[in-house]
């Protein structure tokens, strides 16, 4: 006599595996949409300044208080690589 496990039932799962598989999906989705939304708002606010080499743009932003410092520079690379 094997020991085996039983079958999985095949067609249609049963709710806690739909459940599980809807949540995971609008995980997904809301999560890529977040990444996108935040690829937005550095684009948008350090892109064009940050390429142009205009870094003073960086202190009209009401999100960063201390955006681009004079005579600092190796504190604006670091901002800018984490910008």
């Amino acid at each position: 006599m094997t020991d085996t496990l039983p079958a999985r039932p095949t067609g249609r799962g049963t709710f806690p595996d739909a459940a599980l598989n809807a949540a995971a999906t609008l995980w997904f989705w809301v999560t890529l949409a977040g990444q996108w939304m935040f690829l937005y708002f550095v684009a948008a606010f350090c892109g064009l300044s940050t390429v142009s080499g205009n870094f003073a743009d960086w202190n009209r932003n009401p999100f960063l208080p201390h955006g681009c410092i004079a005579r600092d520079t190796m504190g604006n690379l670091a901002f800018a690589g984490q910008c």
